[in-house]
């Protein structure tokens, strides 16, 4: 029997991945079709689909009103963070909150195809708007990043229910070898409240009203999308022309 792991592997190929693997497609790859965007100039949407975010007045983005919204080159610099374009290459912009249950599932999602296919990348924005919980949950992954520790910090919050205090970061630390008093700085940190801000401010740009957002190429995805249009819309996106500026 296959693993849930080989299964999304050969999912990524019957949806185009032929380029990397040389595989015969097994699903036919659904049509998507898409509309551009007024701003940012040369991004687009998929035509019709169905937005569902966590929702929530865009609470946790004040700490970004100093900040510029960025344009251009500037976009996508804060954006993809220097990622992989070009060469079969692509890196997907994923903007997510702890707290937001569809977050999770995507997180997830985005993980298993990361893992199985390396020619994909992610970059991780921290958007916590939901709250103080969020907050603090943000500011963790990005101490945690700070020692290479981001993905164990990611792992253990999308997969369990858990109420973000201080004294739970701390355990973290502790329990995954970090310096810990390091860590516990790094929370509020001037370093990790520019990444805020600047995941904020790109947020913003791209007119998210909500989490998850993803920006896969020059395609926003707001809210869920199913794992197969996910599958097409990456093998696609490997194919066209870099985003506006990241050339």
């Amino acid at each position: 029997m296959l693993s849930r792991r080989s299964l999304i592997a050969l999912g990524l190929a019957g949806v185009g991945y032929g380029a990397f693997t040389g595989a015969r497609a097994i699903w036919p790859a659904p049509k998507l079709a898409f509309t551009p965007v007024a701003q940012p100039a040369g991004f687009r949407r998929i035509a019709g689909q169905g937005i569902t975010t966590s929702n929530v007045g865009l609470v946790g983005l004040d700490q970004a009103g100093s900040a510029p919204v960025p344009q251009g080159r500037d976009l996508c610099a804060v954006t993809f963070q220097g990622g992989v374009r070009g060469a079969g290459q692509l890196t997907i912009a994923s903007f997510s909150d702890f707290f937001c249950p569809y977050c999770r599932v995507l997180d997830m999602q985005l993980h298993d195809i990361v893992k199985d296919v390396p020619q994909v990348s992610t970059v991780w924005h921290q958007v916590p708007l939901l709250g103080r919980a969020s907050q603090l949950a943000a500011r963790g992954a990005l101490a945690a990043m700070q020692q290479g520790a981001f993905e164990a910090f990611q792992s253990r919050l999308i997969r369990t229910s858990f109420v973000p205090t201080s004294a739970y970061m701390r355990a973290f630390a502790e329990e995954n070898g970090l310096d810990v008093e390091r860590f516990m700085q790094d929370l509020s940190a001037p370093a990790t409240e520019t990444q805020l801000a600047r995941s904020a401010s790109a947020f913003r740009a791209f007119g998210f009203v909500g989490t998850p957002g993803l920006v896969v190429g020059r395609t926003l995805v707001t809210g869920v999308i199913s794992p197969r249009d996910l599958r097409s819309l990456i093998a696609l996106e490997v194919e066209e022309d870099a985003p506006p500026g990241c050339a």
